[in-house]
């Protein structure tokens, strides 16, 4: 996958999500690194976590279509499935 480049917005967010997946029990990610910031966001599109998940959405809202299908075609999902009882992701109430 050619690297990808991000706006300042969507790195803040980035720099976040990994800081909220870190705390809430997951590994650190070196962001500099293009693989392990590919991980970061499998695993956090893949989370289950709501905080997680309200981070990782905060990020892909600040990413290009092009960006977007790049990352759909490593395997970064926006939403994972929901199982029954879950519920929506929260949204940042600010």
């Amino acid at each position: 996958m050619d690297t990808l480049i991000f706006n300042s917005s969507s790195i803040f967010h980035l720099y976040q999500l990994e800081s909220q997946f870190r705390h809430r029990g997951g590994r650190h990610f070196h962001l500099a690194d293009a693989d392990e910031r590919l991980e970061l966001l499998r695993q956090c599109s893949a989370s289950r976590d709501p905080v997680v998940q309200r981070f990782f959405h905060e990020f892909w809202e600040r990413l290009e279509p092009e960006q977007i299908r790049a990352l759909h075609d490593e395997g970064v999902v926006a939403e994972p499935a929901l199982e029954d009882g879950d519920t929506p992701y929260p949204r940042s109430v600010t």
